[in-house]
């Protein structure tokens, strides 16, 4: 299989680097090089790539934003980052990005991420064959995945208290141990069930079965107040969600 592949890099050096890189790897196909975020989105649309690797900073349409859109079109391609700010990386993979290069890289590093990116379309290609009308992006058996150092555990939704944005990573709450997940928390948002979890606020999603009780804030806001068996949490309730959570709470 061939992958088609786009670079969007208002450096030139940048793009001519990872254009030879390219060259040498059967693999891919580049179909596009880009010296902006407008072109790399008409270029987008128009060829479908498999995979784009994409600068954060551009004039113009920048790489966050555009990978925002990108994340919202109903075949995403797979995003990789290049960019000399870890940082700005960070928050990349927070808005559908699933990888990035650091500037300088080296052959390797670009190798490396493009790896990863066949294995992972390779295997989301897999379970969508296996899954007749399923979504690929459903999680098998309830079960999510997160990190403990070097180890990758698998947790029943129902065991998760909460889900919080912080320090541009995302975790999911265990009674309170937390585990690093790989997912932003717009892609857990619509990969858990919504019948069970809510998005409380920008920086939390809450497992409503934990949910003890509310009390009114400021400016027509509530704190909800979460316990576990062994922890509680006081959760700041947006004022644009409220009617939301009422309904669903049945208040």
């Amino acid at each position: 299989m061939s992958y088609q592949l786009l670079i969007a890099d208002d450096e030139e050096y940048t793009r001519r680097e990872i254009e030879y890189i390219i060259e040498k790897l059967d693999a891919f196909t580049l179909c596009a090089s880009c010296s902006s975020g407008t072109e790399a989105l008409e270029q987008i649309v128009s060829q479908s790539p498999d995979i784009v690797l994409l600068d954060i900073h551009m004039p113009g349409l920048d790489g966050i934003r555009l990978g925002a859109m990108l994340d919202k079109i109903k075949k995403p391609p797979y995003i990789i980052y290049v960019t000399a700010f870890q940082e700005y990386a960070m928050d990349a993979l927070n808005i559908g990005a699933r990888g990035y290069i650091l500037k300088p890289f080296s052959e390797a590093d670009v190798n490396n991420a493009l790896e990863r990116a066949t294995d992972y379309i390779r295997s989301h290609t897999a379970s969508a064959a296996t899954s007749g009308t399923t979504a690929i992006h459903n999680l098998p058996s309830g079960k999510v995945a997160a990190y403990d150092e070097d180890k990758i555990l698998f947790f029943n939704q129902s065991d998760i208290l909460l889900v919080e944005a912080k320090n541009r990573k995302v975790y999911l709450n265990i009674d309170g141990i937390e585990y690093l997940s790989r997912y932003s928390l717009v892609e857990l948002e619509s990969k858990l069930d919504n019948n069970l979890f809510f998005r409380a606020h920008r920086n939390f999603l809450i497992n409503l079965n934990y949910v003890e009780n509310i009390v009114p804030w400021f400016n027509n806001t509530y704190i909800i107040h979460l316990r576990g068996n062994k922890h509680s949490y006081e959760i700041p309730l947006s004022r644009d969600r409220v009617k939301r959570f009422k309904t669903l709470m049945g208040i």
